[in-house]
């Protein structure tokens, strides 16, 4: 609970069967220890074998300004290292918020992507 946002709370709070499932996620995660989700968090903050700025196409950044994983501040620096980025900040929504977002991710990702084809 500590690590969750007001916003997820509610969120998982709204849906009881959404934070059960999600619950068994990270379990099963850790289901024959530690070094699967380990291996993945040493990936995420590795050199990926490019910059930021080497992206060249469209790119949608979103995030809930409330969100307790991953900082404003670093939504803002890749906003600013890729050139051609939008960023759209959710004001007052966690994490989880995204997950309610599926559907208009998808959609705004395809507009955006539709004149490069």
């Amino acid at each position: 609970r500590s690590s969750l946002s007001t916003d997820d709370l509610h969120f998982l709070q709204s849906d009881p069967q959404l934070a059960a499932y999600l619950r068994a996620i990270v379990r099963s995660s850790f289901a024959q220890g530690s070094r699967g989700p380990a291996a993945d968090a040493i990936r995420l903050y590795t050199d990926w074998g490019f910059s930021l700025t080497d992206i060249d196409f469209p790119l949608q950044i979103w995030l809930g300004t409330d969100d307790k994983f991953v900082d404003v501040a670093m939504a803002e620096y890749k906003h600013q290292a890729v050139a051609n980025s939008s960023l759209r900040l959710l004001e007052g929504k966690g994490h989880m918020h995204m997950m309610t977002l599926v559907a208009t991710l998808f959609a705004d990702a395809k507009s955006q992507l539709a004149p490069l084809s």
